[in-house]
């Protein structure tokens, strides 16, 4: 049948039906190694599916690979789905919704939601307060003590401190300002 052990300097081998099922030594396996298997190396632990499907823990972390792309990592920081691709971050700063490196949301003490770093808008918030801005501009805040923003407000109508907004004119109980 060709089933038997064998010692010799490096390792204890397992061979069934003339095929090596476990190998102890400083590389240890167990299962055949073309197939389904656990690995046992210096450097950590696999589980391997089949190929390019496995599981790699370390000392730092317990890696998740597809197809051998790495599509999750968990340790002092955690990712869902391939980094260089969208995935997901969970670390002490908190949770951020990535594509690469960019951000596209952070949840946080400050939240932070749309692409941040560039000159695209995006909202930020934080302490009760809300702020619509890019890189180096806030454009609005709205929070306890009311709405501020910067450049042109503009309006075609509703209703600002008891004054009445339309298309050509701000108006009161006794004043009109028309618009020419």
């Amino acid at each position: 049948l060709n089933t038997y052990t064998s010692i010799d300097s490096d390792s204890f081998d397992i061979v069934l039906g003339g095929s090596i099922t476990a190998s102890f030594g400083e590389i240890t396996t167990i299962g055949p190694t073309g197939s389904k298997h656990v690995k046992i190396v210096p450097e950590g632990v696999y589980i391997s599916g089949s190929a390019g499907n496995y599981v790699h823990m370390d000392s730092d972390s317990l890696d998740v690979y597809a197809g051998g792309v790495k599509i999750s990592e968990f340790g002092a920081t955690a990712y869902v789905g391939d980094t260089s691709n969208e995935h997901v971050k969970i670390s002490t700063d908190g949770v951020e919704l990535k594509d690469g490196s960019s951000v596209y949301g952070k949840f946080a003490a400050t939240s932070q939601f749309g692409v941040t770093g560039t000159a695209a808008p995006y909202i930020e918030l934080a302490s009760g307060t809300v702020k619509i801005k890019n890189n180096s501009t806030t454009f609005l805040t709205a929070d306890s003590s009311g709405l501020t923003t910067t450049g042109t407000l503009t309006a075609t109508g509703g209703t600002i401190g008891g004054w009445n907004i339309d298309a050509t004119k701000i108006y009161s109980t006794n004043l009109n300002m028309l618009s020419s």
